[in-house]
């Protein structure tokens, strides 16, 4: 097991959901000035009370099982690998706390090709337990040869209604080599560079083979892309 990574914790609160909250707050106000003359006025300050209430213990569980004591493994990655092929990429995440887990996650990975930034598809998950580890497994694809940079993860942590999002980071520098990309030649082609092809049910010589072709192998640093 690699050396974990402390996360880094930013907190962004919601503008709509605190606009949601300030403007049931307010409409609370004339609902408990005639709840007790009105039924339909005490129901309105009933429901208010209600999503007032929710969104303020959504945010607390929010702070309570937020990314605090997250740490993040060092990527594990292939050292190459060929161009337009998957290959996979696996992100530890760790839970250090010893009561509170981590609710709500979701996962992305950062990776750099050529300069440009990219971004992972995320990955849910519902809950990680105290003292317990997950990981998190993407199928990377590089659509040209070159280096191919992992730059980091970043985990999203909300509960449902919460008036913010806990925002973790965890950077790497992780440098793959992207090689060139190899290609299966189909059994038609091959048959025409051995020199042979399939006609009228019998082999004949293909006059546009040069009957020089020894073979067909994949391709190797160092080769000349001529041949």
């Amino acid at each position: 097991m690699q050396a974990l990574l402390p996360v880094r914790v930013h907190i962004s609160v919601h503008k709509w959901s605190l606009g949601l909250f300030l403007g049931t707050a307010v409409a609370a106000l004339p609902f408990a000035n005639l709840a007790t003359q009105s039924q339909l006025a005490a129901m309105g300050l009933i429901a208010s009370a209600l999503i007032v209430g929710w969104m303020l213990i959504a945010t607390l569980f929010t702070h309570l099982c937020g990314g605090d004591g997250l740490m993040v493994e060092a990527p594990w990655a292939l050292g190459d690998f060929y161009a337009m092929s998957r290959f996979p990429v696996r992100v530890r995440i760790a839970n250090s706390r010893v009561r509170w887990p981590a609710l709500f996650m979701t996962a992305e990975l950062h990776t750099s090709a050529n300069g440009q930034t990219l971004v992972s598809p995320p990955i849910f998950l519902g809950r990680l337990d105290p003292r317990g580890t997950v990981d998190f497994r993407w199928l990377i694809t590089a659509r040209m040869r070159g280096a191919f940079e992992l730059l980091g993860v970043r985990l999203k942590l909300h509960f449902p209604g919460s008036l913010g999002t806990h925002q973790c980071e965890a950077a790497f520098s992780h440098t793959l080599l992207a090689l060139p990309a190899v290609y299966r030649l189909d059994r038609n082609v091959l048959e025409t560079l051995k020199g042979r092809r399939l006609a009228v049910g019998r082999m004949q010589a293909s006059p546009a083979a040069m009957e020089e072709f020894i073979g067909v192998r994949y391709y190797r640093p160092g080769d000349n892309p001529r041949h």
